[in-house]
């Protein structure tokens, strides 16, 4: 009937490190980035993100106190997280 019934996004921030020394680097995300079905239905209230999956090189304690993203990057392209919304 020309309705849509159910849509996703699928994508990944993705990077590319050649840094000299190993540095610890932090990327912090909006703060208003709820995860999970559950964590919000009203539109306006934030950024909804259903499924996020992290590179073992995030220090996911960091992840949950303030929505930053603390890791040793590894040398090349490499992908920090994938998320569905």
């Amino acid at each position: 009937n020309g309705y849509v019934l159910n849509s996703t996004i699928d994508g990944c921030i993705q990077m590319k490190s050649y840094l000299a020394g190993n540095p610890q680097l932090r990327l912090a995300l909006n703060e208003d980035l709820i995860v999970g079905k559950n964590g919000g239905s009203s539109y306006g209230s934030g950024v909804t993100v259903d499924d996020i999956n992290f590179n073992d090189c995030v220090n996911l304690s960091e992840w949950e106190h303030g929505r930053t993203l603390s890791f040793f990057p590894p040398d090349g392209e490499f992908i920090v997280l994938n998320y569905r919304m």
